[in-house]
């Protein structure tokens, strides 16, 4: 039924509104007459707006319910549903890859949906990561009790890695070790960073540590102990970082150095360096960082198996001494960031009468000195063979030209890194040098992020003129394949250093 909206009454005597007369008796019925229609009319309205409300707050509610309907049953036409569980299982896994603490993570991930949550409890590889001591979760021996023969089935059979964390006077932390102690025997990786007291702890508790096959120790000041060589048996990758001024002796460890075949060693003393050299095997890839030469060190020979030598986060004089100090006949791959004029490697190579295949190094290709050094040790016999050099250098343009205008230097090159803070001639020094080892041009590796000391002549850095370098060099990548030039050019971001090993 159609509601009809009421007519405002026409006044009868509307000269009384302005005026105090008192109406006559038929005006004052007249005008009550009037006003009494007024205010029925106003009873209608209110009331036909009292059931407008109602019909509006009743479509306003149907409207959120279909919205809703809508909404969750549109995901039905997601793609998202066409996605095998296992790419799914993949996504998540690569998420939750860089997280220091996987469980909450995972408790994260599994509380989306059912599906993520199914999918979770039922991946064993998600589950591999144990973290004890790292945070105030993990730190709990009452919560990580209950949460470690979960994470453990969850995991199914495979290795699992360890993280450990414990900082000195924790009162928790022997009760944490005792924890741990009983998935020892499903242990392939251990990260910790533990006091001396807790290692020998951990060594002599009698776990089994036969899958252990990594171990990456932080070790706290303090002296070693006996510990028992049973816990490296198995360990073929090794990696030691010393946090303290004085660290003890490395060799009361009791690793197998033989049997390595990855090593890393953070901040031990030069005398320890000397020792361990020695007993590393011919498979071990050797990385050093942080190490600092003592004159108390004798310079004396010291001959090494070791194929592979990685010098990072070192002085001059500490290079310098590594260099004159060692002599490793079966060296292959060889990096060092001091300036090649600052060290003598020349004459390392030619003492230890090895052949490279892998060269990274640094040189200041602006120097005459320099480039005549760089010059001398591209054609050394240890070099005829070398297949990857990683350069970093103050002018690409002439490193570029140097290999071109001296064919006969690397003839066997597959991969050649970049890393410069000058790129001025990059295209055409580049693209001469590709022409020159047509049809064998190596694969070229151009980082983008590296820089040097070179400044614009405001002060601003030179990111700016590399962003256009390497804008200029993808266009002009693109005329060479118009032109039939196929050549593999890369351009990237921070490259490991070193590159390609």
């Amino acid at each position: 039924m159609t509601f009809k909206i009421p007519d405002v009454p026409i006044s009868p005597w509307p000269h009384l509104l302005s005026h105090n007369v008192v109406p006559t008796t038929l005006q004052a019925a007249c005008l009550r007459t009037s006003v009494e229609t007024a205010e029925k009319g106003i009873s209608l309205l209110d009331a036909e707006l009292s059931d407008l409300h109602r019909i509006v707050q009743q479509l306003t509610t149907r409207r959120l319910e279909l919205k809703a309907y809508a909404r969750t049953h549109r995901v039905v036409f997601s793609a998202a549903r066409h996605v095998p569980e296992d790419v799914w299982g993949e996504v998540l896994l690569r998420a939750i890859q860089d997280e220091s603490n996987q469980y909450a993570r995972l408790c994260a991930l599994g509380s989306v949906c059912r599906s993520w949550r199914n999918l979770v409890v039922s991946s064993p590889p998600m589950w591999t990561q144990i973290v004890v001591g790292l945070d105030r979760s993990s730190s709990n021996p009452t919560a990580l009790a209950g949460r470690l023969p979960l994470q453990l089935s969850r995991s199914g059979g495979l290795p699992v890695t360890l993280r450990l964390g414990f900082l000195n006077g924790q009162p928790v932390a022997r009760r944490l070790l005792e924890l741990v102690l009983p998935l020892m025997k499903r242990v392939n990786n251990l990260v910790s960073t533990l006091t001396p007291e807790q290692l020998h702890y951990l060594a002599t508790s009698g776990a089994d540590f036969a899958q252990l096959r990594s171990l990456d120790l932080a070790m706290k000041a303090g002296s070693f102990m006996d510990n028992e060589k049973r816990l490296f048996a198995s360990v073929v990758h090794f990696k030691l970082h010393f946090i303290s001024d004085a660290p003890p002796n490395t060799l009361t460890l009791g690793v197998r150095w033989a049997q390595l075949l990855d090593c890393e060693l953070s901040h031990c003393s030069s005398l320890q360096i000397t020792e361990i050299l020695p007993l590393l095997g011919t498979q071990t890839n050797l990385v050093l960082s942080g190490t600092t030469a003592t004159e108390a060190v004798r310079k004396k020979h010291v001959v090494s198996q070791i194929p592979t030598l990685v010098l990072t986060d070192m002085a001059e004089q500490s290079v310098e001494w590594l260099l004159e100090m060692l002599v490793a006949p079966r060296l292959e791959k060889i990096s060092l960031q001091p300036d090649l004029t600052k060290i003598s490697l020349h004459a390392f190579l030619a003492r230890s009468s090895c052949s490279l295949t892998h060269l990274g190094i640094t040189a200041d290709t602006q120097s005459d000195t320099s480039l005549v050094y760089l010059l001398e040790l591209l054609e050394s016999d240890a070099l005829r063979n070398l297949t990857h050099f990683d350069c970093r250098s103050t002018s690409t343009e002439t490193l570029l030209n140097l290999l071109t205008n001296t064919p006969e230097l690397l003839p066997h090159l597959k991969a050649l890194t970049l890393r410069s803070s000058e790129y001025t001639g990059l295209n055409q020094s580049l693209r001469r040098y590709l022409q020159s080892r047509t049809p064998a041009s190596p694969s070229v590796w151009m980082d983008k992020q590296w820089s040097g000391a070179y400044r614009d002549d405001d002060g601003a850095s030179s990111h700016r003129i590399r962003t256009v370098a390497f804008a200029l060099l993808h266009d002009a990548l693109g005329e060479w394949r118009e032109a039939g030039e196929m050549y593999d050019v890369r351009m990237g971001e921070d490259f490991p250093v070193p590159h390609l090993w």
